[in-house]
């Protein structure tokens, strides 16, 4: 779960997004939070519609997972810190009153100090690499 915020600056904006992670299962649980911050260079307005914009962003974000493993009776205690930079293309919609719908992809380098070693996978906390960045979010733009 997060929440975002944009701030307009001229004619681009600034988002600031924030979040948590929280998940149980029969084996494992993990725990933590995430931070975002985009700088969002947008096109020229649309003539006929100002409900919707494009937009390329430079991106940089942490994201500080705990995880723990429960199997035969042993516990494993593993901690990531994730660290991302890159950039995202996308398109901003105004729904009502403020409030946003934001669809991009885009790519990021990701780089992961943990205690687990290297995850093989870019959808895994631990991976060290390019990987590939797509997120749908409501937000209020003020």
């Amino acid at each position: 779960m997060s929440i975002c915020f944009e701030k307009q600056i001229n004619t681009n904006s600034v988002l600031f997004n924030a979040g948590i992670t929280l998940r149980e299962g029969n084996f494992e649980s993990l725990t933590g939070f995430n931070l975002e911050l985009q700088y969002r260079l947008f096109g020229r307005k649309n003539s006929d519609s100002s409900y919707y914009r494009f937009f390329l962003a430079p991106v940089v974000s942490y994201k500080y997972i705990d995880q723990l493993y429960i199997s035969n009776n042993t516990s494993n205690k593993y901690y990531y810190n994730d660290y991302s930079a890159g950039m995202v293309l996308g398109m901003r919609f105004l729904i009502f009153d403020g409030f946003i719908l934001t669809a991009e992809l885009g790519g990021v380098l990701r780089y992961s100090h943990n205690n687990k070693g290297r995850a093989a996978s870019y959808f895994d906390p631990g991976y060290n690499g390019i990987a590939p960045k797509a997120d749908v979010t409501i937000g209020y733009f003020f």
